[in-house]
């Protein structure tokens, strides 16, 4: 989206309905591309849930998934405007992408063109690569649910699913007392399928390599310049400094608060182990997060996913000891 900004395609306080005429309808007319990157658009959970199926390119193209989006009437928190779109927020972006998209690219294709393939990067939304499709059947999935139960204490009987475990914390227990499915047909293990691999949910379906996006994030603490020089560039500063701008702190998701910019990427101000650091983290214990003032670029992933880490607590302990080392190189070197 970024990127799409720097080529004069939309701005962030566009509304979404000038690049979208539908989607002006039912509350929605006063939207802005702002609201949305920060959660703020009352899309978190849509009026009914949408299948895996819908989110394939083909039918993107094809307008399904932006048809029902368009006609689906917004719904704001009763104390702030901000709730966590998980995977609507990717959604909604990639309607408005592609309308703007000289070739009406989606964003998985954007993706893969201008910056998998460009600059040789293992970050893909969409993916139909071989290697990122390990867990291929029932039995290696259920496996890896068995290793989880087995940490958990659960041997037997109660499966260790993803509702049983974020179960055992009252908080989020009481969070998906009132949550509205958002996906049908989905559950949290189908993230390992080809099928899910293959739809693009640009803001919860990332299939990358730890080290493709710790040079992506390269780029990032560097404000937007890699170290190949004036021809290794992802985005100018100007844009990079627009994508940071103006963060605004409110309850992102359970009692957390997190300060959201204008370009959609967390502004961790303030947090203990993140102080310094942008982006965001993923379901299962991944992080993706960079540190402009220490030009540290930072990815965690995880060979199995664990959900009950909604707060990636073991990559936040990583990031605070990098960022530790680096004022240490610091203070070495003055």
């Amino acid at each position: 989206m970024a990127m799409g900004y720097e080529r004069g395609w939309f701005t962030y306080g566009d509304k979404i309905s000038q690049h979208w005429p539908e989607f002006a309808q039912k509350g929605k007319e006063e939207i802005t591309i702002a609201d949305l990157m920060r959660h703020e658009s009352g899309m978190a959970a849509p009026e009914y849930p949408l299948s895996y199926e819908e989110s394939y390119m083909e039918n993107i193209k094809n307008n399904v998934m932006g048809e029902k989006l368009a006609g689906m009437a917004p719904a704001w928190p009763k104390t702030q405007k901000r709730e966590y779109h998980a995977v609507t927020r990717g959604w909604i972006a990639n309607e408005i992408f592609r309308r703007v998209h000289p070739e009406k690219l989606t964003i998985g294709e954007f993706l893969r063109k201008e910056v998998s393939d460009k600059f040789q990067l293992d970050v893909y939304i969409g993916c139909d690569k071989e290697n990122y499709f390990p867990c291929r059947n029932a039995s290696t999935r259920y496996t890896a649910v068995q290793s989880v139960r087995k940490s958990l204490g659960q041997e037997s009987g109660v499966e260790a699913s993803f509702f049983y475990m974020l179960g055992r914390s009252w908080q989020f227990a009481k969070h998906l007392k009132n949550a509205k499915p958002t996906i049908k047909k989905l559950d949290p293990l189908s993230f390992n399928t080809p099928e899910v691999r293959l739809s693009e949910y640009p803001s919860a379906n990332g299939n990358c390599s730890a080290r493709g996006l710790a040079r992506l994030g390269a780029y990032m603490a560097n404000k937007g310049k890699g170290p190949g020089g004036d021809e290794d560039v992802l985005m100018s500063e100007a844009t990079w400094k627009a994508m940071h701008a103006e963060p605004t702190v409110a309850k992102i998701i359970f009692e957390h608060e997190c300060g959201f910019t204008q370009g959609g990427v967390a502004c961790f101000s303030g947090n203990k182990e993140r102080d310094g650091y942008y982006g965001w983290m993923g379901y299962g214990g991944s992080a993706f997060q960079w540190h402009p003032e220490l030009s540290i670029g930072m990815a965690y992933t995880c060979t199995l996913l664990f959900p009950i880490s909604v707060f990636n607590a073991k990559a936040a302990e990583f990031q605070a000891e990098i960022a530790k080392c680096a004022r240490n190189l610091q203070t070495k070197s003055s």
